[in-house]
C-alpha cells in the first residue's frame, strides 16, 4: 500500500487505467492491466465506477456468503 496521496481525479484514473502510473508518477505494478478505451468508453466506467456503493463490497452470485461459516 502506498503512503499518503491525494484522492485521483477523472484524469488520473483515466490515465491509471490506459498507461499504468499512479497519481504520483509510479508505475504500477505489472499485475494491473492496461486498456486503450476511448474517451466515451473511459467516461462510461468512471462514472460506474463513482456509482457503486462504497460500503458493500460486490460479489459474484456463486460466491456470496449467506451465514458465517
Amino acid at each position: 500500500m502506498r503512503g499518503e496521496r491525494e484522492p485521483y481525479t477523472d484524469a488520473l484514473l483515466a490515465r491509471a487505467i490506459r498507461e499504468g502510473v499512479d497519481s504520483q508518477d509510479k508505475a504500477l505494478s505489472y499485475l494491473m492491466p492496461n486498456y486503450a478505451l476511448g474517451d466515451a468508453d473511459m467516461a462510461s466506467l468512471i462514472a460506474y465506477l463513482k456509482a457503486l456503493d462504497q460500503r458493500r463490497v460486490p460479489a459474484s452470485p456463486r460466491r456470496r456468503c449467506t451465514s458465517p461459516p
